[in-house]
């Protein structure tokens, strides 16, 4: 019969616990294999209440299983380990193998080594060296050929001890020596310590990317409602200026006609006048054509001095600047300048400029929209959508969702409200719902000559400290902060919240009926 080449993994014929190729192989019931000095010596050192379990399945077993050797599995590996393949050889067999220095002949690998003895043992050779040494500290590592690496090389001590001073491995004798007064540990202390510092230190690298990518993400948020606000303000200028141009487009077009009726009757009334002296210069020319045909001097010359001559060119000086005039003024009507210079042109201007399309009808403004007034009549205000028309209330222009600071100062009898709100705040209801800083859309510090307070969501602070009538409010946008102070000679901390700001804020302002309420320029 042809021999059969069976394929198998190195895995297939190793121990669970040792790791190595299996020696004297037994088979425990759940069915794993294990090299019979590795489950002997795991099981008499995992004891607990007389049960043993499988070192892979953790199946417990109970009583102790009777172990004997697995012939066929034993006859596979021995089959395979004779085998001339090299290839098989190098695949079952770990060329870093250790081997037991106590082991006469064919030397056994080895499962231990002794720090103390610098020997290492086999399972079998193991339970001699712990018999022998039996309350003695001998501490065991896993089998290693590198003993004498872990030996100081000037005292042929084990080196157990690190010196932090130096930064060095050091054995007692050492410490004696060279290293007396130094901060020295133990090395598995000084592991532990190292162990600790790199975890802490993965730690603070986990926590600067999540702060970095929160960063990231709050600079997107940011751009996206910076460039959503620019919008709206560069929507709003330029509707503004498309009415405006359509305004000033139908003045001077009614202006350009008033100019041509008038010009026009006038040149009318002026052409009837040269008409009817052109009759009456044609009646004198035909008298003074008979006048001139008689033979009696003396006759003529009595009756040509009794015409009166009409001088055309008086008539045509008359007329024509008139319609010069007329041309000019149609022309200079036509070169109205458009205002462009009422639309502020930085950011900072919107801020510290009113939208007059938010302002309730009894407020009135002045110093270019910085100033504003309430009185008792109603300004003749176009109908808005974001006009307040139940309080006597105006925003600015800008909206911030940034850091940003603005200063106000107030005077009258009536108090003010200063503070800030979202877009979106009521702007016709009656009751609280859109008075600045009686909802949750809206925050403010109320001021009058003898009270001031802090209002939002209809929940009212008072304020001990004495306020001037000159406010700065500074908002942090993205800290979640705003703060109301007092400004003089000093400053002076009047309200400092702390909340989340969902969407930007736009500065505003509730006059009382006899103050008046101006933005100051930074």
């Amino acid at each position: 019969m042809a021999a059969t080449t069976i394929s198998v993994e190195q895995d297939q014929f190793s121990c669970s616990v040792c790791l190595e190729v299996l020696r004297d192989p037994v088979t425990i019931p759940c069915g794993h294999s294990y090299c019979l000095d590795c489950i002997e010596d795991y099981w008499n050192r995992v004891k607990q209440k007389s049960q043993y379990s499988c070192p892979q399945c953790r199946q417990v077993f109970n009583p102790k299983p009777l172990l004997s050797r697995n012939t066929v599995l034993g006859e596979v590996v021995e089959k395979f380990q004779q085998t001339g393949s090299q290839g098989a050889v190098q695949h079952l067999t770990n060329p870093t193998e250790v081997k037991c220095s106590i082991c006469k002949g064919r030397q056994s690998k080895a499962v231990k080594s002794c720090l103390v003895c610098l020997d290492s043992y086999c399972a079998s050779h193991l339970k001699v060296h712990e018999e022998r040494h039996h309350g003695k500290t001998h501490r065991l590592i896993p089998a290693t050929d590198e003993l004498r690496a872990r030996l100081c090389p000037q005292h042929d001590k084990v080196v157990r001890l690190y010196c932090r001073t130096d930064q060095l491995s050091v054995c007692s004798q050492c410490v004696r020596e060279r290293h007396m007064g130094h901060d020295c540990v133990s090395v598995a202390h000084e592991r532990t310590e190292q162990q600790k510092k790199l975890r802490e230190s993965s730690m603070k690298s986990l926590q600067k990317l999540n702060d970095t990518e929160k960063e990231l993400r709050y600079i997107i948020k940011y751009i996206k409602h910076s460039t959503e606000a620019a919008v709206e303000e560069s929507e709003r200028i330029f509707s503004r200026l498309i009415r405006s141009i359509e305004k000033q487009s139908c003045e001077v077009k009614e202006l350009i006609r008033v100019q041509e009726r008038a010009a026009v009757s006038q040149a009318e009334e002026l052409l009837e006048k040269v008409q009817r002296e052109t009759a009456e210069l044609k009646r004198s020319e035909e008298e003074l054509e008979k006048l001139c045909h008689t033979e009696d001097h003396l006759h003529f010359l009595q009756v040509f001095y009794m015409f009166s001559v009409v001088e055309m060119s008086t008539l045509s000086s008359g007329v024509l600047p008139n319609v010069a005039n007329f041309k000019c003024s149609a022309a200079k009507r036509t070169q109205v300048e458009v205002p462009f210079n009422l639309e502020p042109k930085t950011r900072a201007d919107f801020l510290y400029c009113f939208d007059q399309n938010t302002a309730n009808p009894y407020l009135s403004f002045s110093n270019g929209q910085r100033e504003v007034t309430t009185h008792l009549e109603p300004q003749p205000y176009p109908d808005h959508p974001d006009r307040f028309t139940s309080w006597a209330q105006v925003l600015c222009r800008a909206g911030m969702a940034g850091r940003c600071y603005w200063e106000v100062e107030w005077s009258g009898k009536g108090g003010v409200s200063i503070g800030v709100c979202y877009k979106n705040i009521s702007r016709n209801r009656g009751g609280s719902d859109s008075k600045i800083g009686h909802n949750t859309k809206s925050w403010s510090l109320d001021c009058s000559h003898s009270i001031c307070s802090f209002q939002h969501n209809k929940e009212s602070v008072s304020i001990a400290t004495p306020s001037s009538n000159r406010i700065g409010v500074y908002l942090d946008f993205r800290g979640g902060a705003l703060s109301f102070y007092s400004v003089s000679d000093t400053m002076v901390l009047l309200q400092k919240i702390k909340t989340t700001f969902n969407q930007p804020v736009y500065p505003g302002f509730w006059v009382g009926l006899g103050s008046t309420l101006k933005l100051r320029s930074l």
